[in-house]
């Protein structure tokens, strides 16, 4: 009986599994595609100073998302100090990066459980991935628009479509948060449920969350839009340095709507950190403006090299000041 129970469980592992490593088995054809002594010989060739860079402005954005997470905190009255968030932040980057969706980030709410209870504090990434979903949905459509005006691409009008109607879902179910009386229809719902246990308790979490949704107001939303651009403005200032450091000879808006959009094919659960997705989004886009492939792909994977330096600090960060330490 518990081997009939088990059996779907392990059918879904098998499946996101095998989903994930859709996009490595990307990258591995394009290479076998590719001349990987061309990759090579570009990526012996870089001008490390601007990879440097690139690596040393992994700290403003960690302080930057620090910053928001703080503003975020202020606004449903949950005090907590600057230097503990950006340690949080820091340290559990590795585990949010090799996550699906980025799940993994809610470890980062056991440094602040001296602060608030947990279904808070979950609310408050809640409310950070709402702002930098809105954010990043709006860019992906002004990038794909952008693309698609290219007269260098031929970009598929259906991604535009695709990004403009989950952009207008979004809204609308936020706007529906916001307006309608949706806390006091599931508190309703919870007092008539006969349903106890954790079901019971699955509402009152989602209740709570929704009222710390309903707590901020206009202005408040909007600074955290603010504070979401300025970290896509610093990503986007990385991606120029790294094309910089292989030579790659492109405009600002180009790499900003390539970087946003590879953004976006991220969140489809069929890579780790980007590898394949990206991979043939930079050589299909770059190669239509007369970039090499071998080039397009070796700015690819400096996007690599960048995100493991930053999760070998990450993990570095969390051996040196784990969670129990501010237990």
């Amino acid at each position: 009986m518990v081997t009939s129970q088990n059996t779907p469980l392990k059918h879904r592992r098998t499946t996101r599994i095998l989903l994930r490593c859709t996009g490595p088995l990307l990258a591995i054809y394009l290479i076998s595609r590719l001349d990987f002594n061309k990759v090579w010989l570009y990526m012996q060739s870089l001008h490390y100073e601007y990879l440097l860079l690139a690596i040393g402005a992994s700290l403003p954005v960690w302080m930057i998302k620090t910053l928001k997470w703080k503003v975020i905190n202020e606004f449903l009255d949950i005090k907590t100090d600057f230097r503990r968030l950006l340690i949080a932040t820091i340290a559990v980057d590795h585990i949010s990066a090799l996550s699906p969706a980025k799940i993994g980030e809610a470890v980062k709410m056991t440094y602040l459980r001296k602060d608030a209870s947990m279904v808070r504090l979950l609310s408050t990434l809640v409310i950070d991935r709402l702002t930098e979903g809105i954010t990043l949905l709006v860019l992906g459509l002004a990038a794909l628009l952008f693309l698609v005006g290219e007269e260098k691409t031929t970009f598929d009008l259906a991604a535009v479509t695709s990004t403009a109607l989950a952009l207008a879902c979004s809204v609308i179910v936020f706007l529906a948060i916001r307006v309608l009386p949706v806390r006091e229809w599931l508190t309703r719902i919870e007092k008539k449920s006969k349903t106890a246990g954790f079901r019971a308790r699955l509402m009152s979490w989602i209740v709570e969350m929704l009222q710390a949704i309903q707590q901020l107001d206009a202005r408040d939303y909007l600074v955290l839009l603010l504070c979401s651009l300025l970290v896509w403005s610093t990503t986007y200032v990385r991606a120029i340095l790294l094309a910089q450091c292989i030579g790659l000879d492109l405009t600002w808006l180009i790499l900003a709507a390539l970087v946003t959009a590879a953004t976006i094919l991220q969140l489809l659960p069929i890579s780790i950190m980007g590898i394949g997705s990206r991979d043939v989004l930079f050589v299909v886009v770059l190669g239509q403006m007369g970039v090499p492939q071998e080039v397009s792909l070796s700015y690819s994977f400096l996007f690599v090299v960048l995100r493991l330096v930053e999760l070998l600090f990450s993990y570095i960060a969390w051996l040196v000041w784990p969670p129990d330490e501010f237990a």
